[in-house]
């Protein structure tokens, strides 16, 4: 701060005007909190945490020796957390609890309790999944930067939030990170991700972590650290009246039902069904099943069917998908392609079950229909039956072009620094294209060329059954404002064209023998530049629409994917055939329809092979392979947007998840 000179007397009030960098920061800072507040009062929403009202949560300082501020003890319920989080010294706090204790459940409200009572210019509560992060690989700051340009792509919008918007939010301590899940990382993981918090933390940055109880304690011992300035809280069981209450509320048609069951967990606070309606979890799946009329909630008192708790908790879980899944309306939809519809309860829990074993043995909660394991030997046999086809069909073009395409894609991902930036994609693509010419000038035998075909056919695998990539935003809309952007980036995308055919010419040129004047072949340059803003556009484009969007929805995800997937097989095609087209115009030979088929094939195996790693068309093989096997539906994002809808799942940034890892988990041992 610089020094304040007062030279006249000043009437009224002094307000200070923040620079432009500010200005622009504290602009982001407030659409991200609008973004947050949205996306989670929609999620409150869809998971019925306010109907009839949360039930109660009670949590107070640990016993457990896992705290370094043992003098600090606190204690609260679920109505007080954002006023008892507020008072803490350092506005740290570590939330522990069993599974299905409510630890998700009070993360989303505290987040949504914070931005109720949210001045201007403080930090903005943001709710992250942990199991998306590897303490490994990744410090906690880039992973929180790095997921918040994910979740909340309008952050990337440099106009209007300058350069490196989320980089700064998270620097400048203008976010909480509400971390939930410590335990749903690997358990090798756990250790090295407390030090990695604790060392954010250390420089009193505000936070919240939840974890469940034996895994936290357990990483404490075996790493011998903790959160040296957090206050470590612990949810406590579910009292009894607090059960009595919740599932009472709301619904006096029905209290006669369960009227018997009230007097038993009164009468039996430590039976086997008060134990397990001591979480929140299996009182919010007793409300759910026995919501309809024709269930009678006093079937759990029969000893010899339900004669311990986990017995108990296995019928509630068993029957929670029938009952969502029965003929009752849903919450209307957010996507028009996906309206309304219903799955049968048995087809949809079969389905289920898959899915959640298929995630159990990837080891990961997230549902993200771009990392879904490939089926590689599958895979090799029919990208290996393809490619010899198209040769015994004598379609060499599109080998080539995949060849070409897979090499070009590579080369431009490993410029991590422009690999977004049309001027990269073009320099990247001058010695590919000039390769590809010169290989074209020369005759080999048949040998030879069986042995490069041999070659590029095991290069195109090696590289196409490698992991494929996150997918990329795009939108074909774009808001007014940033069409001065669009232009400008097209602009250098010409300059840069113009250069590139240049050069391109000229070495063309010189290997055919063509001894043209250097003005025919500036011609050519000219229109090879409006070439190159034609094939560039369309992904320019695409590329900056999509920094106004909101928080992105799964279904979104894939759209932008694959939309940017179909742009970058059509650029290809469209550069081959004006490149034909204008040989026939400037240099007045006679192509012929052979020359365009050929241009054809060859564009569209440069496609493909610029696509092939893109998360739409990676995660096509399996997702064909289980809906010919019957393991998923054939509309899966449909499927599990009307799961999301019904309960089922929780929409955590652009995954899915189970509503709870315990469903997740209770499914995929009955998978087994």
């Amino acid at each position: 701060m610089g020094n304040l000179v007062q030279t006249h007397e000043i009437h009224g009030d002094v307000v200070i005007v923040p620079g432009e960098g500010g200005s622009r920061l504290d602009r982001a800072a407030e659409r991200l909190a609008e973004a947050v507040r949205a996306q989670w009062q929609a999620e409150a929403q869809t998971r019925s945490l306010h109907r009839p009202h949360p039930l109660r949560l009670r949590w107070s300082s640990t016993g457990r020796d896992v705290t370094a501020t043992a003098d600090l003890r606190v204690d609260g319920d679920l109505g007080d957390v954002v006023e008892k989080f507020r008072a803490l010294p350092a506005r740290q706090l570590v939330v522990l609890g069993e599974p299905g204790a409510g630890k998700t459940v009070l993360a989303l409200l505290f987040a949504l309790g914070m931005l109720g009572t949210r001045e201007p210019g403080e930090p903005v509560p943001v709710l992250l999944s942990v199991a998306s992060w590897n303490p490994f690989e990744e410090f906690l700051d880039d992973w929180i930067v790095r997921r918040l340009r994910q979740d909340y792509p309008a952050l990337t919008n440099r106009r209007a939030y300058g350069r490196n918007a989320a980089l700064r939010l998270v620097e400048q301590r203008r976010i909480i990170p509400v971390l939930d899940g410590l335990d749903e990382l690997p358990p090798e993981a756990h250790v090295t991700a407390i030090e990695g918090i604790d060392r954010a933390a250390a420089a009193g940055r505000p936070l919240v972590v939840t974890c469940r109880s034996d895994e936290f304690q357990h990483a404490v011992e075996a790493g011998g650290t903790t959160l040296a300035a957090a206050a470590v809280v612990e949810l406590q069981q579910v009292d009894v009246e607090d059960a009595i209450a919740f599932l009472s509320a709301g619904l006096p048609s029905t209290t006669a039902r369960w009227r018997p069951v009230f007097a038993h967990l009164r009468q039996d606070p430590d039976g086997p069904l008060a134990t397990t309606f001591a979480t929140p979890l299996m009182v919010s799946l007793a409300r759910t099943v026995y919501t309809h009329p024709d269930r009678d909630p006093a079937e759990l008192l029969d000893r010899d069917r339900f004669a311990d708790a986990a017995t108990i908790e296995h019928h509630l879980l068993d029957a929670y998908l029938p009952t969502i899944y029965a003929d009752q309306p849903t919450a209307p939809s957010t996507s028009d392609a996906h309206a309304a519809r219903s799955y049968p309860a048995e087809q949809a829990q079969r389905w289920l079950g898959f899915l959640a074993h298929h995630l159990t043995s990837l080891q990961t909660r997230d549902i993200a229909w771009w990392r879904q394991r490939r089926p590689n030997a599958m895979a090799a046999v029919a990208w290996g039956a393809v490619f010899g086809c198209l040769l015994l069909l004598g379609q060499s073009e599109i080998v080539t072009g995949l060849f070409v395409g897979v090499l070009l894609d590579w080369l431009i991902e490993h410029v991590p620094r422009f690999k977004q930036r049309p001027a990269a994609i073009l320099l990247t693509a001058v010695p590919v294209l000039f390769c590809t010419f010169w290989f074209s000038a020369r005759k080999f035998d048949e040998s030879a060329n069986v042995l490069v075909d041999v070659f590029g056919i095991a290069l195109v695998l090696a590289l196409l059954l490698s992991e494929s990539r996150s997918p990329r935003r795009a939108s074909m809309r774009i808001r007014r404002g940033l069409r001065l952007l669009v232009l400008r980036r097209l602009a250098v995308s010409y300059l840069v064209s113009l250069l590139a055919g240049i050069f391109l010419v000229t070495a063309f040129a010189a290997v055919r023998g063509i001894e043209d004047g250097p003005v025919l072949l500036l011609g050519i340059a000219v229109i090879f530049g409006l070439i190159g803003v034609a094939v560039v556009g369309p992904g320019t484009w695409a590329a900056v629409s999509s920094e106004d969007a909101g928080v992105p929805r799964p279904i979104d995800v894939l759209r932008w994917d694959r939309t940017s997937t179909v742009v970058r097989v059509l650029m290809p095609i469209v550069f081959l055939q004006l490149l034909v087209l204008l040989s026939i115009v400037v240099m007045g030979q006679d192509q012929g329809w052979y020359e365009f088929s050929s241009a054809l094939t060859l564009g569209l195996g440069l496609g493909l092979g610029v696509a092939a790693k893109s998360a739409w068309m990676s995660s096509w093989p399996p997702r064909l392979w289980w809906a010919l096997r019957g393991r998923l539906p054939w509309r899966l994002m449909a499927f599990l947007d009307h799961g999301h809808r019904c309960g089922v799942f929780r929409q955590v940034g652009a995954v899915y998840q189970f509503r709870h890892a315990r469903l997740q988990d209770h499914l995929a041992d009955r998978q087994q």
